[in-house]
């Protein structure tokens, strides 16, 4: 029994390993380790400390607005609480993993909301959650803010961080790129809650 047992445990190291080579080694990998992984897991109770992990581990945690950038940016407006982070997790209306490029965020109706920095207004958008913009802030730096009921501003026009882009539902969308994709707003959001 103690053999079998031995046998299971160095099984199992050597699952943990592969798996944490597999994440580092590329996004496509992590892109199909990960979900397989949090599925298998999700039983035993693993769930927030694996995310915590994974996080931490991940090259997209490097990926974050660095803190020290923070300075020139603001939050587009007051909120209440992060309902949803960056990153992956659980979608239980359709059953899968699903990755979050940015963040959601409980506010009051009504809320006006500003750029996190001065920039040239690219697109206007509407999806499911209400209307869309999206700021060009530099070449190779966009944000973009989802949930909005009402949008006051304009496309091509330029912006600064006291412009009011509209005016929100109860939930405000607020996704930050360049132009190697998302980027994880986190420094931004907590610097300044």
């Amino acid at each position: 029994m103690l053999g079998s047992f031995r046998i299971r445990m160095l099984a199992v190291i050597i699952i943990v390993f592969a798996v944490g080579i597999a994440m580092e080694s590329s996004p496509v990998s992590k892109k199909v380790v990960e979900p397989a992984v949090r599925y298998v897991l999700k039983d035993y109770g693993f769930n927030n400390s694996l995310s915590l992990f994974i996080e931490n581990m991940s090259p997209d945690a490097n990926e974050s607005i660095p803190a020290s950038s923070s300075a020139s940016l603001q939050i587009p407006c007051e909120f209440s609480e992060i309902v949803r982070n960056y990153g992956w997790y659980y979608n239980e209306e359709h059953g899968r993993q699903e990755f979050l490029p940015g963040v959601n965020l409980k506010v009051q109706n009504n809320t006006a909301v500003k750029p996190i920095m001065a920039g040239e207004v690219q697109e206007i958008g509407r999806n499911e959650e209400g209307r869309t913009v999206l700021i060009k802030h530099n070449e190779t730096f966009y944000s973009l803010y989802g949930g909005l009921k009402e949008v006051l501003a304009e496309e091509n026009s330029q912006v600064n961080s006291n412009s009011v882009l509209g005016k929100s539902g109860n939930m405000l969308y607020l996704e930050i790129r360049n132009d190697d994709g998302p980027l994880n707003p986190h420094n931004l959001i907590n610097a300044q809650k």
